[in-house]
């Protein structure tokens, strides 16, 4: 079993219906609904870029190729690691900041196939 959810779905995909659609300040929502400020703003982005089902919950997995193609999309761009997450609907923007990590410590680890147990 996973970890309790702390923000139901729902919620999250009302409140950034509210500020994209409704047109609703982050400030206000965050004094209405018990989710602070940075987060409405984050969901309020995934909405606006991917709609509804980038805030819907489930486990992603990403492939090493939409990984480099993001890394290289945002460094072409100039964007931010919370736009980039945004724009490609990366729930977790520190997930992006482990795999920028990842690639500047070894550029080859996105082009190599991973190992799998017992090598």
């Amino acid at each position: 079993m996973g970890l309790p959810i702390k923000y139901p779905e729902e919620m999250r995909i009302k409140i950034a219906k509210a500020v994209v659609e409704e047109g609703r300040t982050a400030n206000q929502l965050s004094k209405e609904f018990p989710a602070p400020l940075y987060m409405i703003k984050r969901w309020a982005k995934l909405y606006r870029y991917k709609g509804a089902d980038a805030l819907r919950i489930c486990r992603r997995t990403y492939s090493r190729e939409f990984k480099l193609q993001v890394i290289k999309y945002m460094r072409e761009n100039h964007l931010s690691i919370k736009e980039a997450s945004a724009r490609f609907g990366i729930p977790q923007h520190r997930a992006l900041s482990l795999w920028i990590r990842q690639y500047e410590e070894d550029p080859q680890a996105f082009s190599l196939p991973k190992k799998t147990k017992g090598e």
